[in-house]
């Protein structure tokens, strides 16, 4: 595991740029990946101490994706952001150890 590493996925380039930009000035080390695949490649390779996982993009969810990452991988720390609230994914999301959801709709009221 590399230290304070932080793999930001998400199918939006904007939101990753943004993320990036803001994790790379405090010093970590980041890495992209723009679907939940191309993350599980990434984590099989080199893991990072976390990863921030958007839950909805095409093909493959985030819940999905940390789903199969937890088969192979129980350390990495997870969060899953979502701009839209689902309260049947945070009960999903807490039962196969995601470390925290996140809906960012919340934190702009």
């Amino acid at each position: 595991m590399i230290r304070n590493s932080i793999l930001v996925v998400d199918d939006q380039e904007g939101v990753r740029r943004l993320l990036f930009e803001a994790f790379s000035e405090e010093g970590y080390q980041l890495d992209m990946a723009a679907s939940g695949r191309e993350a599980i490649q990434k984590v099989r390779v080199k893991a990072p101490d976390l990863i921030l996982l958007d839950n909805k993009m095409p093909a493959m969810t985030g819940l999905e994706t940390a789903m199969e990452i937890r088969k192979f991988n129980q350390q990495v720390l997870i969060v899953i952001m979502t701009a839209y609230g689902e309260l049947n994914i945070t009960a999903q999301a807490r039962k196969i150890g995601i470390n925290h959801y996140q809906e960012l709709c919340s934190w702009w009221k």
